[in-house]
């Protein structure tokens, strides 16, 4: 039974169709940063969610690693998507700090591609396989984390700073609701990034919850987005 597979299969299809929707309104000129933005992360996530079938379902260690490289480089451009989607949606007309994000995105880009085992992986042991209580297998090899790790989780907290600075400036300027939702966006990242983070470490054995932070952010911006900007316009 592969749960995880069909799960992965349909969370990717609700990022397509989102990434449609809102690339749609950006042909139109209308919001054009804001959904171009927000296009592109759902493009990315959905990108992450296949690179993660392809993790889950590798038969070995050459073919984890090609997909572990892609499944983080989609998540290093969702993150820094996620950066201009905060600027256009708190009318935030300081771009250097964001082309700053760029800067360094594109740095991690390059070594996580170009590295043996990619960006957070310094040595594999040996390749294992997990069994999930309903029967299902998914690879789980016995890794070393490499030191780029730390400069990856300082990238991504960066960046949730940098959006809840935007939650705030929102707070301030009376669109507590607006706030409350990127704000909570963060907390999502968080609680996920820790549970992976033990994953990673091997403290954990259990499937990555990445998919379910992702998710909650595409549905939770695209309903407000949606209603909020389409009626504005």
């Amino acid at each position: 039974m592969n749960m995880i597979s069909t799960l992965l299969s349909i969370t990717t299809g609700i990022y397509i169709c989102a990434a449609l929707y809102h690339l749609c309104f950006a042909a139109r000129k209308i919001h054009t940063g804001l959904h171009l933005s927000f296009g592109m992360m759902c493009v990315m996530a959905a990108g992450y969610s296949l690179s993660e079938q392809s993790v889950y379902s590798s038969s070995s260690i050459p073919s984890f690693v090609h997909a572990l490289k892609w499944q983080l480089s989609f998540g290093i451009v969702f993150m820094t998507g996620a950066t201009w989607f905060t600027v256009f949606f708190t009318n935030n007309s300081s771009r250097l700090t964001v082309w700053l994000f760029g800067v360094a995105a594109i740095g991690l880009l390059a070594k996580n591609l170009f590295s043996p085992y990619g960006i957070i992986v310094d040595k594999i042991h040996r390749f294992e396989r997990l069994s999930l209580p309903w029967d299902e297998q998914i690879a789980f090899p016995s890794t070393d984390l490499a030191g780029w790790t730390v400069i990856l989780w300082l990238f991504s907290l960066l960046v949730y700073l940098f959006v809840l600075y935007g939650s705030r400036r929102l707070w301030s300027a009376g669109r507590r609701r607006a706030a409350m939702v990127l704000a909570a966006n963060v907390l999502f990242f968080l609680i996920a990034g820790v549970v992976d983070l033990a994953i990673d470490l091997r403290k954990l054995r259990w499937v990555y919850v990445a998919e379910f932070r992702f998710l909650l952010c595409i549905v939770s911006m695209a309903v407000y987005s949606t209603r909020h900007f389409s009626r504005k316009s």
